[in-house]
């Protein structure tokens, strides 16, 4: 089996649900000849099917849940050997309230059209797994074999809670013995089911400008970015998502105070610019949602990083005395830059107009173990729009650690589209290696000066973040700070 820790290509979801659902299907009818005698009396836990080949589970609330997946129910279930059957009329008197997730602990997941792998937590919260060495500690060397697709249609079910940094973040065993049953996993209550659960009404919006709806409890919401810390100028993208699809009417993506999307179907999405020239350090985005009798908001806050991904700074970390000191500094269009500055030790050493690249080229003087600092900043045509880099800075050494550098064919592709990426390396010792990386996951190694990598092609917007490395023959390792390629 490949890694799920390397990028793959992207399926048609609908296909595979399709089959997946068949397949299921098939399993549960021949259940039916497995189940207990017809018209036994459901009570708390128990596994129902009626004439129908779909088994679900009874609730403690008295109502009935899915199970969406044939893998979903076998991380709780064996067989089918405890499902009784009851009457279609009966079955009808149970409210369906939702699918079942996996059980937390039993296995790994991967959705289809995003590279991370995922550890599950209680009432199926995903938690990542942010590399190969956490998987390996947590599931051992077999870990690849736990690792099941989920379809993108059932994410909708899951909750995205914290990475796993270090293996003591995650348990499994602890967390499958925690899950005695998915009553206690999804903390699934004792109201009957004959008792009428009323949800508050709150009226749906109809002015342009955005308002604080009720938030209500029987509605599972939430809104996701693609990058809870962008930079200035970056594109992120805002999916909204909602576990209760019966009777939705729409829902409305608001950022920074201004209304972007409104869709009519789940999940909704809707990229934005994290806006430059102001001093604003975060930004938050909402998605309001709306059913025939309740609406319901989620909100989710984005922390801007310091300089602006619309300017960039590339130099050497590490330089030897007597070296050429090359620092180029990068416009990303739609910016047109009418004037650049850059910045050694806090003095201006260099000016550029009217271009997108501007270039200081100058012979490093300094002794070794000297530290130099340097940013560069931006105006536009108009003189106005102030953009600047993060300081970054570099030591004179006597060895230096490898350079790098990026070649792309673009870094803004439509989806459908690749692009290929290449990582360049140098050094007066030698390249060892040379790898590129995809938001903290290896794509391809290469025991050469250079690697080449084609990327996507993707079906929905994202911000791809990619990294390179690079080893010397003397074991000195060096990377680059990471590239984004933005998917439209």
């Amino acid at each position: 089996m490949r890694s799920p820790f390397l990028l793959e290509e992207e399926r048609d979801i609908i296909s595979v649900s399709m089959k997946r659902t068949f397949l299921f299907l098939g399993t549960l009818l021949f259940a039916g000849s497995l189940a207990l005698p017809a018209h036994a009396a459901p009570v708390s836990g128990d596994l129902i099917k009626a004439s129908g080949p779909t088994v679900y589970y009874y609730g403690a609330d008295g109502n009935r849940y899915t199970f969406p997946t044939e893998k979903t129910y076998k991380s709780w279930y064996a067989d089918f050997s405890t499902v009784k059957t009851i009457t279609d009329a009966e079955l009808a008197t149970y409210a369906l309230r939702g699918n079942v997730t996996y059980k937390p602990g039993v296995r790994l997941l991967k959705i289809t059209t995003d590279p991370k792998v995922y550890a599950v937590a209680q009432n199926g919260t995903l938690r990542w797994v942010q590399t190969e060495a956490l998987a390996l500690a947590l599931y051992g060397t077999d870990w690849a074999k736990f690792v099941d697709d989920l379809p993108d249609p059932f994410f909708v079910n899951y909750n995205v809670g914290a990475p796993i940094a270090v293996p003591a973040d995650f348990a499994p065993l602890t967390a499958q013995q925690q899950a005695t049953s998915i009553n206690v996993d999804k903390s699934i209550g004792t109201v009957p089911h004959t008792t009428p659960v009323t949800p508050p009404v709150t009226p749906t919006p109809t002015s342009t400008t955005p308002t604080t709806p009720t938030v209500t409890t029987t509605a599972a919401v939430l809104i996701l970015t693609s990058n809870l810390t962008p930079r200035a100028g970056e594109m992120v993208t805002l999916t909204a998502r909602a576990q209760n699809l019966e009777d939705f009417i729409s829902t409305t993506i608001w950022f920074n105070g201004q209304m972007q999307t409104q869709c009519l179907s789940l999940p909704c999405v809707v990229n934005v610019t994290i806006p430059t020239g102001n001093t604003s350090s975060s930004y938050s985005a909402r998605a309001d949602f709306a059913w025939d009798s309740t609406t319901a908001s989620a909100t989710t806050v984005m922390t801007v990083a310091q300089g602006s991904s619309t300017i960039s700074l590339s130099a050497r970390a590490e330089l030897r005395s007597g070296a050429q000191r090359d620092v180029i500094v990068s416009i990303r269009s739609p910016y047109v830059a009418g004037l650049i500055n850059v910045y050694l030790d806090n003095t201006l050493v260099k000016v550029c107009t009217t271009v997108q690249e501007c270039r200081y080229v100058a012979t490093e003087t300094s002794a070794t173990g000297t530290t130099h600092s340097l940013y560069a900043t931006a105006t536009n045509e108009a003189g106005n729009e102030p953009v600047r880099t993060d300081t970054m800075t570099y030591t004179v050494v006597d060895n230096d650690h490898p350079k790098i550098t990026f070649l792309y064919a673009q870094n803004d592709i439509l989806r459908g589209e690749t692009t290929e990426v290449t990582v360049n390396a140098a050094d007066d010792d030698g390249v060892g290696s040379t790898s590129l990386w995809l938001d903290g996951v290896a794509l391809k190694t290469c025991s050469l000066p250079f690697c080449t990598v084609i990327v996507g092609p993707y079906s929905s917007p994202r911000t791809l973040n990619l990294l390179g490395k690079a080893t010397d023959l003397l074991g000195l390792s060096n990377e680059t700070p990471a590239l984004p390629v933005y998917v439209h």
